[in-house]
């Protein structure tokens, strides 16, 4: 399967459009241009081309407050064109009335499209992304999922798919330099992953974040599959003895390692697991508390509150 459009001919110009929603992420468009511009450089010849949209034409203006000006507006497109949406964490709750059916009408026409960041939050709003995996930001996945449950959220940092797309940040790259490789052969993608100085390419199926033994700096597997454990039942709690159970360890040997490594018990470190869940919840969502206690083990609103004053 091809994810950028194919060449039509010896010489032909790949073109992307680049539609940048309100609040768009600067990395991961720079992330995702950037590789295309050195694909030029590095073949000496305009293998890529590309142009950039907004919803009304405007100048937009990013996450990090700096204003980008843009080619034009929505217009339909051809199916040699890629359409490449690019959104933000402003994404999430960005009310563009015509941008779904937008979306909509350019994948019924046959243009493929890729999704960035927040640019997901579009796709899935207009439909796009149903029964598909898509490659969520883990800092907003537990919203997404409960906004569209229709969508397969993943914690890989890009996928390939209908509709390709990458988490965020250099997940941008990545999610590129494997097109590039696709259409033009690994050497050109190898040579321009040289050029940005990017040495530790992921692959698909590859994580956004590295292993928990990695992240804790420990080596303890019995530790990693507690937590795992833990991060998989948030709306039914079980207990510590349970977890034991399913790891084949004692209660004794969990409290050691996590109090060992974590400073902490395993009942609060839980407790902070189920609390930043329905932080982001909070955050992310229209959910109501009592929803949002519920969600996260709570047995009702006034349980969450006292437990979040508690700990945070």
């Amino acid at each position: 399967m091809t994810f950028l459009r194919p060449l039509t001919g010896r010489g032909a110009t790949q073109h992307l459009v680049f539609l940048l929603l309100d609040g768009f992420t600067q990395v991961s468009f720079a992330c995702a241009m950037e590789p295309l511009r050195l694909a030029n450089c590095a073949s000496g010849m305009p293998t890529f081309a590309w142009q950039t949209l907004s919803v009304d034409g405007g100048p937009v203006k990013s996450s990090c407050g700096t204003t980008i000006l843009v080619d034009g507006a929505l217009r339909n497109l051809s199916r040699a064109d890629t359409l490449v949406v690019v959104g933000g964490h402003r994404s999430l709750t960005a009310d563009t009335p015509a941008l779904p059916a937008y979306l909509r009408r350019q994948h019924a026409h046959g243009v493929a499209i890729i999704g960035l960041c927040g640019g997901l939050e579009a796709l899935a709003r207009a439909g796009l992304l149903n029964g598909q995996e898509c490659a969520v930001d883990w800092q907003f996945a537990q919203g997404f999922a409960e906004r569209h449950p229709a969508a397969v959220a993943s914690d890989q940092a890009f996928v390939l798919s209908r509709i390709s797309t990458a988490a965020s940040g250099t997940a941008a790259a990545d999610l590129m330099l494997h097109l590039i490789g696709q259409s033009h052969g690994g050497d050109l993608a190898n040579q321009v992953a040289d050029m940005m100085i990017y040495g530790h390419v992921r692959q698909p199926g590859a994580k956004q974040r590295v292993s928990l033994n990695a992240l804790l700096g420990v080596r303890s597997e019995v530790l990693s599959g507690a937590i795992r454990i833990m991060e998989g039942h948030i709306d039914s709690v079980l207990q510590v003895a349970e977890i034991g159970e399913m790891l084949r360890t004692s209660v004794r040997q969990l409290e050691r390692l996590f109090a060992r490594h974590l400073n902490l018990s395993p009942s609060q470190y839980y407790i902070r697991i189920r609390l930043a869940r329905a932080t982001a919840l909070l955050r992310e969502t229209e959910m109501s508390v009592t929803e949002v206690a519920f969600a996260c083990g709570f047995s009702g609103p006034s349980q969450f509150s006292k437990t979040y004053r508690k700990h945070l």
